[in-house]
């Protein structure tokens, strides 16, 4: 009865139930669809991830890393492969004046590796290989160039201001839509660039990428449990890389220290020893200097002395002189007295005889005696004169060496008086040069020791 009544139910509205029974059927098919979808889809992302190295756990550090410590992480337990990598968002010029924010990170071979689309990965420190989500294969050869918008430590970072784009890849750090968000620019990554560790400017890693030996399947529960069992050995090797990254840094930083510290004492001492033998120089050349003004200050009064003296000596040689011509003047007078008188006491004499025979004997006698003591004491009268004669020459003589010696002196004191003038503009000119060489000398110790000031800060 049941079945009668409900076949004649099915044929009544038949459309009806075949439309519910291909609702069912779908709703079937679709659950079916998607219990196996999920798996197809783990399994591929599993596949891809696998392929392309993706890590299981990244390690970073305010300090950053270098190859001691990722190959400290890398001898951890349970460690497949850590590789180091650098990366940095940086604003790039973009279209119609915009600055997009692009995630530029070195490239990599044992951990999170690209599967290039189109082109080739960088050869060159200036090359790179662009998101292929975000770029087209029309993007290849074209540049990314890095915006002067940028901070420049940002810049500083990167060896080069553009980057040829040599290829699009995909990576399997981004396998959605979006990509991260940033502390530059609009706070949103627009895409990645990958480059060449050496075309970064920097001397230490900022992440370290680690796989691990457990190959469980991505998504599962098998892979959970070994991530959750290895975190432990992660964090202990992250410390210990980040203390012994530290203690390297700290260590490096003490011996830079002491170098500059013992820089800074040769300079010091250099400066103390250089600045010792400059002030000395200058003190000896000072004490030169005075000693110098002292020898012409005491010239400078003998020559005023020998300046006087030959004034006197002057004076007396030319009273002596005058003395000297009126004595000769005097005694020229004399000799002519004594020369008329000789005349007339040989015309005297003459007569005498030419009278002799008119005279009386005695009377002869007597005028020849006359005559006689008339000629001796002319002769006397000569003698002397002859004598004051030689006693003039003589002192004409004298006078003569004197004015010789006179103008000799007078030569010496004008040559002196010359060469304490020069000795004057020398000096001078030495305490201009000292007084301009201590000046020169105080500016570059006071420059000197205010570099040294500020290096001891």
């Amino acid at each position: 009865m049941l079945r009668k009544s409900t076949l004649r139910e099915i044929r009544q509205s038949l459309g009806r139930y075949l439309a519910i029974l291909a609702i069912v059927g779908l709703g079937v098919g679709f659950f079916s669809g998607l219990k196996v979808t999920k798996a197809d889809m783990i399994q591929t992302a599993d596949r891809y991830l696998e392929d392309h190295k993706l890590y299981d756990y990244v390690m970073m550090s305010t300090i950053g890393y270098d190859e001691d410590s990722v190959a400290a992480i890398a001898a951890a337990e349970g460690v497949r492969a850590a590789e180091g990598s650098v990366s940095k968002d940086i604003l790039v010029e973009g279209e119609h004046g915009a600055t997009p924010v692009i995630h530029f990170m070195s490239l990599t071979d044992s951990v999170n590796t690209l599967r290039l689309k189109a082109g080739s990965l960088p050869t060159e420190p200036n090359q790179c290989v662009v998101d292929a989500d975000q770029f087209g294969k029309d993007a290849i050869g074209q540049k990314l160039v890095l915006a002067d918008a940028n901070e420049k430590e940002d810049l500083d970072t990167f060896r080069h201001k553009e980057y040829e784009i040599v290829g699009v890849a995909n990576s399997p750090l981004y396998i959605n839509f979006e990509r991260g968000s940033s502390e530059i620019g609009n706070g949103t990554v627009d895409g990645f660039a990958a480059i060449a560790p050496e075309g970064f400017d920097a001397d230490y890693f900022t992440e370290v990428y680690v796989t691990l030996e457990d190959d469980a399947a991505a998504y599962s529960q098998e892979y959970d449990d070994a991530v959750d069992r290895a975190e432990d050995t992660m964090k202990a090797a992250g410390k210990a890389a980040v203390k012994a990254r530290y203690d390297d840094i700290v260590a490096e930083a003490q011996e830079k220290l002491d170098k500059q510290k013992k820089k800074y004492q040769d300079g010091v001492d250099e400066f103390e020893a250089e600045k010792e033998d400059v002030y000395g120089e200058l003190a000896a050349a000072l004490a030169e200097i005075e000693q110098g003004e002292k020898d012409i200050a005491k010239n400078e009064k003998e020559l005023k002395k020998g300046r006087k003296e030959l004034k006197a000596n002057e004076k007396t040689l030319a009273k002596n002189q005058k003395a000297a011509a009126k004595n000769r003047k005097k005694l020229e007078a004399n000799q002519a007295k004594l020369d008329a008188g000789a005349e007339e006491l040989a015309k005297q004499k003459a007569q005498l005889e030419a009278g002799k025979a008119y005279m009386p004997e005695a009377a002869y006698q007597q005028a020849a005696a006359q005559l006689a003591a008339a000629e001796k004491e002319l002769a006397k009268n000569q003698k002397a004169l002859s004598k004051g004669f030689a006693q003039l020459e003589a002192g004409e003589k004298k006078l003569a060496k004197g004015a010789r010696q006179l103008a000799a002196g007078k030569k010496k004191l004008e040559k002196g008086t010359k060469e304490l003038a020069k000795g004057k503009k020398q000096l001078a000119d030495g305490r201009r040069q000292y007084e301009e060489g201590k000046a020169e000398a105080d500016e570059e110790f006071a420059k000197a020791q205010a570099k040294l000031d500020d290096a001891a800060k």
